[in-house]
């Protein structure tokens, strides 16, 4: 027969989740924020994160997209859904 795992995990690696979008759930300032999203096992995903200009905080609520990871600090960059739009074709 076929082993299966002890315990199913719909969890979906951190770095898979760069490109995705999120919204803001605590305004990103010099210390970071979170975003949250949900990823495609639709699970609530609250994660940390920072900008990438850290003198002009992201609000609550802004959607944004996650553009880089850090595994060291386990720490997202995010844009500014308008800023990751406005770039030239």
């Amino acid at each position: 027969g076929r082993l299966m795992p002890s315990v199913e995990t719909y969890s979906t690696a951190s770095e898979e989740l760069v490109g995705r979008s999120a919204t803001v759930l605590h305004e990103i300032g010099p210390d970071g924020g979170f975003v949250r999203l949900v990823d495609e096992h639709a699970s609530l995903r609250d994660l940390p994160c920072r900008a990438p200009a850290p003198e002009t905080p992201i609000p609550h609520g802004e959607s944004v997209i996650l553009t880089d990871y850090d595994a060291l600090s386990g720490t997202f960059t995010v844009s500014a859904r308008a800023a990751a739009h406005s770039r030239p074709a």
